[in-house]
């Protein structure tokens, strides 16, 4: 039984592996397609082992490039690819090993692959014009054929079209562009388009030409500017790469506004130079300077300007002068052009030959731009504003100086009383006004040349700067005499006087006679007296308002007259009156005389009296 079970073994065959063929298709793949194999054993022993060769090398290195291998139960291997490319091309061989031996299968994958650009550049960034380029375009990778064309900002370029292009083939994946001398119409975006049946790939560079600014240019249209005058100019750089630098000069200084000069880039490729008020200092050459990477250049005007005159300043030496003092001002025109013209005004009036003659003003020219004016004496009106001005084609220029001459107060006249006298009790005032005199003035009052402060009854009151009042609010007897106002300042002192009359009445002492009465044949004195009173005085008596004869009275002065009567009878009874009389008016005083007789009795009945007789 052993040797039968032995035999039985050793004939059993062993049976190798057999691989049911497979292929990736008759077409070529396409690049980025996917495709997928499967390798299946038919027949054979198990185990069986299954490998995967790539142009006959293990598959293990391709792993993580695309190419996946995944077992489909024991007798299938399934390889897939999700995107070919051109490494992908080749053999894949499928190779299955047992113990009995091994058996393969292999297939061709072709792949249409599209092409790959080399980057290629310049070297730098810009370049100049002039400057010479090339680009070569290789394709380094992708199918033949290739078809490789060259486009300017989109545009194809073509050899016959550009005769500042060269465009030359180097063999089936190469193409070189060639400009000998570039320019500024040369700049833009080239771009290398390579294609095949797989595809078309394309590289683009860009070509930046630095292009130097170009100045439009500008002048000052108008001509010679006025001083004063606004003016501007703009300086525009038309041509040339961004960024532009403008930057202005004047006389190759560059400008700021410290000059009184303002600039301002209005855009990209503007600038603007104002001036609003053009003087001499700004005279000369303005320049634009335009820079850029590429270099810089610049355009030059020339602004001529009318030059005003410009007058150094001048004073009269002191800040006042007294009437009698000399007195001169020198005019000198330190720049402007000529000709020349220097003439004075005196308090707005143009100083001419004639009315300079008049004031006593004389005036002188000292060469072309000086002239002297002079005053051999000043005096009151020679005071005001002296103004010398400068004329010439640009314009009239002026300078001012003033001339204060310490004046003395003029007083205005005082009214005279002489005229209009007045009496006592009226009431007095006085005005002092100064009509002319340099401020400040102290105007003083004075009564008989003594201050008049010193005199009761009389205030005094400052009216203003130039006025005061002297007042008598009840003018008395003593009031009367010399007023004089006296208006003082720094240059003298002037006065006016006028004298004041009071027409005074005159004034009677009282008289008295008895009041028990006299007895008849008594005698009976009264002495009437004025006490005050202009002169002359009229004095004289009346009896009950009839004169009495002047006989009985007799005068002793001016001022004192006696009434006598020797012996007094009934009949000299009655109202005695003294009267005195003036100019001014008249006064008197009364007194009642009683004569008493035997019997007789006077009774006193409102100032007159009543004799009562008794019989027996």
């Amino acid at each position: 039984m052993k040797e039968s079970s032995a035999t039985a073994a050793s004939t059993t065959s062993i049976v190798p592996p057999k691989v049911v063929g497979f292929d990736f298709g008759d077409d070529p793949v396409n690049f980025e397609d996917s495709v997928s194999v499967n390798c299946l054993i038919s027949s054979g022993d198990m185990p069986v082992e299954i490998i995967w060769l790539l142009n006959n090398n293990a598959m293990d290195s391709y792993y993580g490039s695309g190419v996946n291998i995944m077992k489909s139960g024991k007798r299938a291997s399934v390889l897939t690819i999700d995107a070919v490319h051109a490494g992908h091309v080749g053999n894949y061989t499928c190779l299955a090993k047992n113990r009995a031996g091994q058996a393969s299968h292999s297939a061709k994958l072709i792949v249409n692959v599209p092409p790959k650009i080399s980057p290629f550049s310049t070297g730098s960034e810009a370049v100049h014009l002039g400057h010479y380029i090339t680009y070569q375009c290789t394709i380094s990778e992708g199918d033949v054929p290739l078809n490789i064309l060259w486009t300017l900002n989109n545009q194809p370029l073509f050899n016959d079209d550009n005769d500042d292009i060269l465009i030359v083939k180097m063999g089936r994946r190469s193409s070189v562009l060639t400009i000998e001398s570039v320019t500024a119409r040369n700049a833009g975006n080239y771009t290398c388009q390579g294609s095949n049946k797989a595809g078309k790939a394309s590289y683009t560079v860009q070509l930046r030409v630095i292009v130097l600014p170009r100045i439009r240019p500008f002048s000052f249209e108008d001509g010679p500017a006025q001083t004063g005058q606004y003016i501007s100019l703009s300086c525009s750089a038309t041509n040339g790469d961004l960024p532009l630098n403008i930057t202005w000069f004047l006389n190759s200084e560059e400008v700021n506004e410290s000059h009184g000069i303002t600039t301002m880039m209005v855009n990209k490729r503007t600038s603007v130079l104002t001036i609003e008020s053009v003087d001499d200092r700004h005279a000369g050459n303005f320049t634009c300077l335009a820079r850029n990477p590429a270099g810089h250049q610049h355009y030059t005007t020339e602004l001529n300007i009318y030059v005003l005159p410009k007058i150094a300043p001048f004073n009269p030496g002191a800040e006042a002068f007294f009437p009698g003092d000399y007195f001169t001002l020198q005019c000198s025109i330190i720049h402007g052009d000529h000709p020349m013209l220097i003439y004075w005004y005196f308090n707005q009036q143009q100083l001419n030959d004639a009315h300079a003659q008049q004031l006593g003003i004389e005036i002188s020219k000292m060469g072309s731009r000086s002239s002297v004016l002079t005053i051999e004496s000043v005096k009151d009106n020679h005071a005001g504003n002296y103004t010398c001005f400068g004329k010439n084609s640009a314009g009239v220029t002026n300078y001012t100086a003033s001339l204060i001459v310490n004046v003395p107060p003029k007083l205005a006249p005082l009214p005279s009383s002489g005229d209009s006298p007045l009496y006592v009790g009226d009431y007095f005032q006085l005005s002092c006004a100064v009509v002319h005199g340099d401020a400040p003035f102290n105007i003083t009052w004075f009564y008989n040349d003594e201050p008049v402060n010193k005199l009761d009854g009389i205030t005094i009151l400052m009216q203003s700067k130039r006025s005061s009042s002297l007042n008598i609010e009840s003018v008395r007897g003593e009031h009367a005499g010399k007023y004089t106002c006296m208006g003082a300042n720094r240059a003298g002192a002037t006065e006016v006087f006028t004298h004041l009359i009071v027409k005074e009445l005159p004034q009677l002492e009282q008289f008295h006679f008895n009041a028990n009465g006299v007895n008849g044949g008594q005698a009976v004195r009264v002495m009437c007296m004025v006490i005050s009173g202009d002169l002359p005085i009229d004095i004289h008596w009346l009896k009950n308002g009839q004169p009495l004869l002047r006989s009985i009275y007799h005068k002793i002065d001016e001022y004192t007259l006696i009434l006598s009567l020797r012996q007094t009878n009934i009949g000299d009874s009655g109202n005695y009156t003294c009267v005195a009389t003036n100019a001014a008016g008249e006064a008197r005083k009364w007194s009642i005389l009683k004569v008493k007789d035997r019997g007789v009795t006077f009774i006193d009945i409102g100032g007159r009296y009543c004799q009562l007789i008794k019989f027996s």
